[in-house]
């Protein structure tokens, strides 16, 4: 699979393919991440970066965090940013216009992957505004969703 994954010659493809395989082969991860550098689209570039980034070392977390804040588009920054928060080294808590930047820009999401993406930050919700914050978000989704099913 990874030949076949090195082998294509379309870059934002080669990209995604190279992304897909580093759960089962993390050693692959700096060539995935050249490869999704390489991606000239900037959106195109947001795939492979949320498939990378659940499973990249702490170290790469800054470029990463980078490459997806360059993403004019917010929906595709938004994909990028979904696969961010879900590596267990990458934290918001310390950084409020960064908190205040993922929220705005997941927030373009369809309401799935925002649903999704809400289970990741509550760590961060609660560790900024405590329980209770959790709480009224919690009734806040289950409102909309009774109001526009």
């Amino acid at each position: 699979a990874l030949e076949v994954a090195r082998a294509i010659t379309h870059e934002s493809n080669r990209a995604d393919a190279l992304s897909g395989l580093t759960p089962h082969l993390p050693q692959i991860i700096p060539e995935a991440l050249e490869v999704a550098r390489e991606v000239t689209d900037k959106s195109m570039r947001a795939y492979p970066l949320s498939t990378l980034a659940p499973h990249l070392p702490e170290n790469l977390l800054p470029e990463v965090l980078q490459m997806a804040q360059a993403i004019q588009s917010e929906y595709h920054r938004a994909y990028a940013f979904s696969g961010l928060i879900k590596n267990s080294n990458f934290s918001l808590q310390d950084d409020v216009s960064l908190w205040q930047e993922f929220l705005h820009t997941l927030a373009c999401s369809d309401r799935q992957s925002f649903l999704r993406d809400l289970v990741h930050l509550s760590p961060t919700i609660i560790c900024l505004g405590g329980k209770e914050a959790l709480a009224a978000i919690v009734e806040a989704v289950q409102d909309v969703s009774r109001w526009w099913p």
